[in-house]
């Protein structure tokens, strides 16, 4: 028995002569935009975090003081 391939439709049609489009300027600007608004949001998000654990480290030194005074006392 003889094996049968199939042959490839697309064999015989000539390389297409289509390009990418171009990124236009506009677009270019868009992501730039995009970019900066997700670095001022991360930013923001990243004081906030900031802000929180220094309270919870100014909390915790505070009563590490706290026991410290109490077992001198």
């Amino acid at each position: 028995m003889a094996k049968e391939t199939k042959k490839n439709p697309f064999e015989d049609q000539e390389e297409s002569n289509w390009h990418p489009a171009e990124i236009r300027r506009r677009d270019i600007q868009k992501l730039l935009e995009n970019t900066k608004k997700l670095a001022e949001t991360y930013g923001s998000f990243l004081e906030i975090k900031r802000k929180g654990w220094e309270k919870m480290l100014k909390s915790k030194q505070r009563d590490i003081e706290k026991r410290l005074k109490e077992q001198n006392g």
